[in-house]
């Protein structure tokens, strides 16, 4: 098992055969590694909805979600939702549950070179323990090639305060230019979620 600190693993998947991402019951993919992933390959979301929404009978489960000429990207069910009270639980992760998941990645993949973000830890997936999820790791992992990548995970919010910030210290006349680009391409594409008449949101089945 290798440890690799400060690289976004999202830079060097081409150098693995499989990446691994934690995730909860309820088919949200919204923050850190999980929204930086999702952005990049959608069709790890277009798999993640085909289950069922808030079914905790997931946990401890895994999802293989592929596409042709693309990574394949296990997700790995291991909370039951986001911890909207971190004051009263700050350790919201299944330990129980990510012990089953890597059981399963080491039997399905064994042999493979495999990475991940450091499952279970950050506060978008668990928030759990970095001693007792590494311990984990090493007696479940035995059988193949695995690589952590160690390092920060912005929220949604935190990217788009950067953005905006990056936006605002251009000059006048490029935030102009590109604020009239967003205008023409916005009136090309559908609204995803409205369709004139009724709100379409992704849980409707």
């Amino acid at each position: 098992m290798e440890i690799i600190k400060a690289i976004d693993l999202i830079e060097n998947v081409d150098k693995y055969d499989v990446i691994l991402l934690g995730t909860n019951v309820y088919n949200t993919l919204g923050n850190g590694a999980q929204l930086a992933f999702r952005t990049k390959y959608p069709y790890i979301q277009d798999f993640n909805l085909k289950t069922q929404y808030g079914d905790v009978t997931k946990m401890g489960t895994i999802l293989e979600c592929y596409e042709e000429n693309s990574p394949t990207i296990i997700l790995l069910y291991i909370t039951k939702g986001f911890n909207f009270q971190p004051h009263k639980e700050k350790d919201y992760l299944s330990y129980e549950s990510l012990d089953k998941c890597l059981q399963l990645v080491n039997i399905l993949y064994k042999g493979k070179k495999i990475a991940s973000p450091f499952l279970g830890a950050s506060k978008f997936d668990g928030n759990g323990d970095k001693d007792k999820i590494i311990d984990i790791m090493k007696r479940r992992l035995i059988d193949v090639d695995y690589t952590l990548y160690d390092y920060y995970q912005y929220s949604r919010q935190e990217l788009n305060d950067m953005a905006r910030h990056a936006f605002v210290a251009l000059p006048t006349e490029e935030r102009h230019k590109i604020s009239r680009a967003h205008k023409k391409e916005s009136r090309k594409k559908p609204n995803k979620y409205f369709n004139g008449k009724t709100k379409i949101t992704e849980h409707v089945k």
